[in-house]
């Protein structure tokens, strides 16, 4: 009997809003102009917000950019953006206080607008050494810190991100430490969906075949004849570690789905870079009795008993995924399994916790007894 894999993936584990659309916007009505608790200056020094105004970017491919961006009402402007100003957006970049980042995977929370320093009257931009502060940013309240980075552009063209130090979902005041200043954009994760195929919008030719083929394929699959049809040779594919795993051992536990970042109203397939993920599968389209039992867990456990069964793993588990861009084919191991209500739902969810190839066709499968 075939079963419909249901899936909701959240990057992150987060919900967003529609992407907002800003049309040269005064700032005030999305960041307060003053800032907050500020240290790092001297004297009668201010860090100050104020509208955007690219004449102080001295790189004309960045100015032009930036101009572009803060003119467009396209829902994935942003990608174009970080394309324009040279970012890579087939790997995570590095932040500017020691972490990593996919900014591909965001979209604009506030317009961008310019952040500098005020003393006697004069704007200035350069900046030595770093500066904390606190912007209080409207569209931030009820949101997650871990959720926000911030992009700015410097003079210069030179693209940083910061990842904040601190968020008060209560009053949207976001506090970070700017080693940057120039022109800045708040960023929060884009809402990653999983939805029925779409494979007419894959840049991958082989990829949109292989879709095609297998959308209405049932429940036991092998994932070997799934990316045989993507092009790929042998059945040794790499994991998220690199590693080799035989995709000949393995079916799937139900059908393709395709993975996708929401941006409005409109899905887009078109992000390559690596990212961590949340699925969330519907307990009525996945036999996780299976997956219980393969983890030691009692298969009869109730509903109730579901949401007190504490995160696990099953090594027999994996998710294969097709990259809708690259045409890689790859799988997720070493995922993390377990349950939790979700509104809507009368029954528990199955949530899992895996490293993402990027966007396109995935299903979940095991290995075959």
């Amino acid at each position: 009997m075939k079963r419909k894999l249901l899936l909701a993936l959240i990057a992150a584990m987060t919900v967003s809003m529609s992407v907002p659309v800003f049309a040269a916007p005064s700032i005030g009505q999305y960041v307060e102009k003053t800032t907050k608790n500020t240290t790092g200056l001297s004297g009668s020094q201010k860090l100050v917000v104020e509208n955007l105004d690219t004449s102080i970017v001295k790189n004309e491919t960045a100015k032009a950019a930036i101009d572009e961006f803060s003119n467009s009402n396209e829902k994935n402007k942003l990608e174009k953006l970080l394309v324009d100003l040279g970012v890579d957006t087939t790997k995570p970049v590095p932040t500017d206080n020691g972490g990593t980042a996919s900014p591909v995977y965001y979209e604009p929370a506030t317009p961008a607008f310019n952040l500098a320093i005020s003393e006697t009257d004069k704007l200035k931009y350069e900046l030595t050494g770093s500066i904390t502060t606190t912007l209080t940013v409207e569209s931030l309240k009820g949101k997650d810190k871990d959720n926000i980075l911030i992009m700015v552009t410097d003079a210069d063209g030179k693209v940083h991100y910061i990842t904040p130090d601190a968020l008060d979902p209560e009053t949207g005041e976001l506090t970070a430490t700017f080693t940057a200043l120039g022109t800045v954009i708040i960023l929060e994760k884009a809402p990653i969906v999983s939805k029925n195929l779409e494979s007419d919008k894959y840049e991958n030719e082989k990829v949109k075949a292989a879709a095609e083929q297998f959308k209405s394929a049932e429940e036991g699959t092998a994932v070997s004849d799934i990316f045989a049809a993507a092009g790929v040779e042998g059945t040794t594919v790499k994991d998220q570690n690199g590693e080799d795993v035989d995709i000949s051992q393995y079916k799937t536990c139900g059908s393709l789905a395709e993975v996708a970042m929401k941006l409005g109203d409109e899905y887009f397939t078109n992000a390559e870079c690596q990212f961590e993920g949340t699925v969330q599968m519907d307990l009525e389209q996945v036999d996780y009795k299976a997956l219980l039992k393969s983890a030691g867990i009692d298969e009869n456990t109730s509903d109730e008993d579901l949401l007190n069964v504490e995160e696990f793993e099953a090594p027999d588990y994996v998710l294969a995924q097709l990259n809708a861009v690259s045409g890689e084919a790859s799988v997720s191991t070493g995922l993390k399994f377990g349950f939790e209500k979700v509104e809507g739902s009368d029954r528990p969810v199955l949530v899992i916790k895996g490293t993402f190839n990027g966007l396109g066709p995935v299903a979940l499968a095991s290995k075959a007894e």
